[in-house]
């Protein structure tokens, strides 16, 4: 998985959104492709065969739709005839159908992870919200315990958390955020106290049932983020 950044006031369905949306794809279908060659000998028909077939991929990238599915949640659009009469075609086309990516942005950033895996990312400048409010009606107890011990930042990690799931999962609100918790609860016996933690992995139940990590990623005091990744 990689995360790839960018200082853009880019919003939904922009030409500059699809463009650093293809700009992320690329670098990583390079750097995936070029690892998978490291990791096998190649002879001299081999190196060409791959450097053709990486043009065919960059530039199958280049010429896809960025479309959106019942939910909205994006996904490239890729057709076997960009791989037509190409020796290797149904390697490439698998190669990037098996690509999927999720997009943030928020106070002049714009963030994009692609994965080989379905994969959410959520990013949020900190600024004033009702918090109590929010969190009453979208969070889990113990997800309101957490924001209530550890202020607008507590809660803004938890925030950030709950739309990656949910932009993974690619239900996106349909599936409701208070219908699973970000946050465990862990009593010490010593003095009976209750310790709320952010939680590294997630299993959620029922058609999405599987399990789901979670990392919150430190980008300034000012912005939060957070990516979720699906294990299986």
């Amino acid at each position: 998985m990689e995360i790839y950044f960018y200082k853009s006031n880019a919003h939904g369905g922009s030409s500059e959104q699809e463009a650093l949306i293809k700009k992320s794809l690329i670098d990583y279908v390079q750097k995936k492709y070029k690892g998978d060659r490291e990791n096998r000998l190649c002879g001299k028909d081999d190196n060409e065969k791959d450097v053709l077939l990486l043009e065919k991929l960059c530039d199958a990238l280049n010429n896809a739709e960025i479309k959106r599915g019942e939910y909205g949640k994006p996904y490239i659009a890729v057709k076997d005839t960009d791989f037509a009469g190409f020796d290797g075609s149904a390697r490439g086309a698998k190669l990037l159908k098996c690509v999927e990516f999720s997009v943030s942005h928020s106070g002049g950033l714009f963030a994009c992870a692609v994965a080989e895996r379905k994969v959410g990312v959520d990013i949020q400048e900190i600024r004033k919200a009702d918090t109590f409010g929010i969190a009453e009606r979208f969070f889990a107890d113990e997800e309101r315990a957490y924001a209530k011990e550890h202020g607008e930042g507590g809660f803004f990690d938890i925030w950030v958390r709950k739309e990656a799931v949910i932009k993974c999962t690619g239900r996106g609100l349909a599936q409701g955020l208070s219908s699973f918790s970000t946050v465990g609860a862990q009593s010490l016996d010593e003095d009976k106290k209750t310790v709320f933690a952010l939680l590294n992995e997630i299993e959620l139940d029922g058609e999405l049932h599987g399990k789901y990590s979670l990392l919150n990623v430190d980008i300034s005091p000012e912005m939060k983020c957070a990516v979720c990744i699906f294990e299986g």
